[in-house]
């Protein structure tokens, strides 16, 4: 029962938290780093996971995969709650070098930074208007789809 909520509550919990400690902690130029890192983290874990329960199992019984595990899971969440903060600004530790280069490359995005204002040219809206139809016709659009379809549905499924 546990393993099919936490399959469903996966997906939000992933979402909603971690990205927004990612985008305050982050500047927007270094986000899609961090994030690609984080989710190959992720892979890289159940993949670790896969290779280390057969040995484990193997020399020392069945229990020893969950109980090992279990271990590193509370060591992580130890040092997790005691380092990390949802903001830099509440960190006691930051330099106020790196708070201020967070900051300056943050920029907060408005609809108004977005939405061209009525009194805009025509050159000005079309450079915010996004070429949907010029990226689907590429082959790395499609690529990045497809991937990203078959990540989720995986993600989603367990």
């Amino acid at each position: 029962m546990f393993l099919v909520l936490a399959s469903v509550a996966y997906p939000m919990v992933l979402r909603s938290k971690f990205f927004n400690i990612l985008c305050s902690w982050f500047p927007r130029t270094e986000r899609a780093r961090a994030v690609g890192m984080s989710m190959a983290g992720f892979h890289l874990g159940i993949v670790m996971g896969l290779l280390a329960s057969p040995i484990l199992i193997s020399a020392f019984g069945v229990d020893m995969p969950f109980l090992t595990f279990g271990l590193i899971g509370a060591v992580w969440l130890f040092f997790w709650l005691s380092f990390v903060t949802s903001n830099p600004q509440t960190h006691p530790n930051i330099d106020k070098l790196e708070l201020q280069y967070i900051q300056q490359k943050n920029v907060t995005v408005s609809k108004s930074n977005i939405v061209p204002s009525p009194t805009s040219t025509a050159a000005e809206r079309d450079q915010l208007t996004l070429p949907f139809g010029l990226l689907l016709s590429k082959l790395p659009s499609w690529a990045i789809i497809v991937a990203n379809f078959m990540n989720n549905w995986v993600s989603y499924w367990y």
